[in-house]
């Protein structure tokens, strides 16, 4: 595959099954690879599903929770506000309303703390936000204090690209939906607070699950 400049999931998908069966020469093969690669980029998302219903249910926000997971484009926008001001100890500021231009999506601050937060989603096959949407954010945010961090919020999850290149950036964080989601639900649920929230949201490169302060959802319901 690498020989044949294949490098990366994304690559396999795209590929499709037959192209994939000339390389590998055998179909099989080529059908088991992309169904390993198709259950491995979902588990992410899809295993905390019933787990963040439950504890939203229990928090009386499993309307507002179902929302951020079933809309898309400027719905998720207003979805993800809505959740977000279920905590009332930071200030939530909706930069993108329509008479803006060019700016990101909202602006999420606590105390000392602050950052500028532009929401992508994608509904294409692969599910994955393409680097220029990733990092389009850094533009936007351009008048902005360059002491508020620069934050994209992406559904379902970043291509490869994305990440390997965020990796090396000191400006920007990339954070996935349900990674997102698990951390603000464990501020809703007492479980961390608002600033630990933010401190792991404006570290640089990609927020990761095992980077959340405090202890997982599933032990929190």
């Amino acid at each position: 595959l690498v020989n044949q400049g294949v490098t990366t999931f994304e690559d396999v998908e795209n590929l499709g099954v037959e192209q994939l069966t000339k390389i590998l020469q055998n179909q099989t093969r080529a059908k088991a690879l992309l169904r390993a690669i198709g259950e491995y980029t979902d588990i992410g998302v899809n295993r905390f599903i019933s787990i963040h219903n439950q504890l939203a249910d229990h928090l009386g926000i499993r309307e507002e929770v179902i929302d951020c997971a079933e809309s898309m484009g400027t719905e998720y926008e207003v979805a993800i506000v809505r959740l977000l001001e279920k905590e009332t100890r930071w200030a939530v500021t909706v930069l993108d309303d329509g008479q803006r231009q060019n700016v990101p999506d909202v602006l999420l601050e606590f105390n000392d703390i602050a950052a500028l937060l532009e929401m992508k989603t994608s509904s294409k096959k692969s599910g994955l936000i393409k680097k220029e949407d990733a990092f389009a954010v850094l533009q936007k945010a351009t008048d902005f204090d360059r002491k508020m961090a620069r934050v994209t919020l992406g559904k379902p999850r970043f291509d490869e690209t994305s990440k390997s290149k965020v990796a090396a950036s000191q400006e920007l964080t990339l954070v996935e939906h349900a990674t997102f989601i698990e951390a603000l639900l464990r501020v809703l649920s007492a479980e961390i607070k608002p600033a630990e929230f933010l401190i792991w949201l404006t570290k640089s490169g990609e927020a990761e699950f095992e980077r959340i302060p405090g202890r997982p959802t599933n032990l929190l319901i």
